[in-house]
C-alpha cells in the first residue's frame, strides 16, 4: 500500500512539474513573440503633420500617425519656454522610429478643438515611462504639464493630465518622452474627462482583479505544497507570487 501511494505520489509530481514546465514555455514563446511585434510596431513611420488635426475625429484614438517623432539635439533642447517652442521643431532631429531600448523623443502635432468639450485628459500610455513633459502652445500661450512614473497620479494608475482646450481654439501639442526603455510603442490620447474617468475606472477593476487572482493562485499553490510537499507547487507559488509583485511595482501600488 505504500509503495503504490509513493508510486502515485511520484506519478503525480512529475505530471505536475511536466505542467509547469510546459506552462513556463509556452509563457516564454508569448513573451518573445510579443516583444518581437512591439519592436516590430516601434520602427513603423510617423506622419508629417501640415494641418491640424479636428479632436472630434481623433479624440480617444492613437495620435501618432497624425504628428512627426524628433530627437533632442543637445540638453538645451529639454528645456522650453514660449519663445522655444514655436520654433522647437526646427532645432530637432527628425526620425522615423522609436527605439524601445529607451532615450529621449519629442513628439509634436497641431490640434483644433472642434467640440464644445473644452476639459480633456492628456495621455500617454502601453507602458512605464520616467519622465514626460507636456507642452500646450496657443496664442502665445504655453502651458507645461508633467507627468510620468516618478509624478504624483492625477487618475490612478495612468499617466494622464487634465488640460483645458477652449472651443474652437487651434494649437501645438509637444511631448516630451525619456525614459531607459519603452516595453512597447507608446500611445498619445486626448480624451474627454468624462469618458476618461470612466475608462481609469474600468482599468483599475480589470488591474486589481488580476492582482488579485494572481496572489489567491500562488496561495492556493502554497496551501497545497503545505500538505503534499511537491516541489513543482512550491516553485509554481513562488512565480506566481513573484509575477504578482513585479506586476504591482509596476503600477506603484506598494
Amino acid at each position: 500500500m505504500k509503495c503504490d501511494l509513493a508510486v502515485r505520489n511520484l506519478v503525480v509530481g512529475t505530471g505536475s512539474r511536466k505542467v509547469i514546465r510546459l506552462y513556463s514555455f509556452i509563457t516564454m514563446l508569448f513573451v518573445i513573440g510579443w516583444s518581437l511585434c512591439q519592436f516590430a510596431h516601434g520602427q513603423s513611420a510617423f506622419g508629417h503633420p501640415h494641418a491640424a488635426i479636428s479632436l472630434s475625429k481623433f479624440q480617444q484614438q492613437n495620435l501618432w500617425s497624425t504628428g512627426k517623432l524628433y530627437l533632442p539635439n543637445s540638453h538645451s533642447d529639454f528645456a522650453m519656454d514660449s519663445d522655444l517652442a514655436i520654433n522647437v521643431t526646427s532645432r530637432l532631429t527628425p526620425v522615423d522610429s522609436i527605439s524601445l531600448f529607451g532615450g529621449a523623443y519629442w513628439y509634436h502635432t497641431k490640434i483644433i478643438n472642434d467640440t464644445n468639450q473644452s476639459a480633456w485628459v492628456l495621455s500617454v500610455d502601453n507602458g512605464l515611462i520616467e519622465f514626460l513633459d507636456y507642452y500646450w502652445l496657443s496664442d502665445g500661450q504655453l502651458t507645461h504639464i508633467k507627468s510620468g512614473y516618478y509624478e504624483k497620479d492625477e487618475y490612478f494608475l495612468t499617466y494622464g493630465k487634465t488640460l483645458e482646450i477652449a472651443k474652437g481654439q487651434t494649437g501645438e501639442l509637444l511631448v516630451l518622452m525619456d525614459s531607459p526603455y519603452y516595453a512597447s510603442l507608446p500611445a498619445i490620447t486626448m480624451t474627454s474627462v468624462d469618458d476618461y474617468r470612466q475608462e481609469s475606472l474600468i482599468n483599475l477593476v480589470i488591474i486589481t482583479l488580476a492582482l488579485g487572482a494572481l496572489l489567491c493562485l500562488s496561495l492556493y499553490n502554497i496551501f497545497l505544497y503545505i500538505g503534499t510537499k511537491d516541489p513543482a507547487l512550491f516553485h509554481s507559488a513562488a512565480y506566481l507570487l513573484s509575477y504578482f509583485a513585479a506586476r504591482a511595482l509596476t503600477f506603484q501600488l506598494p
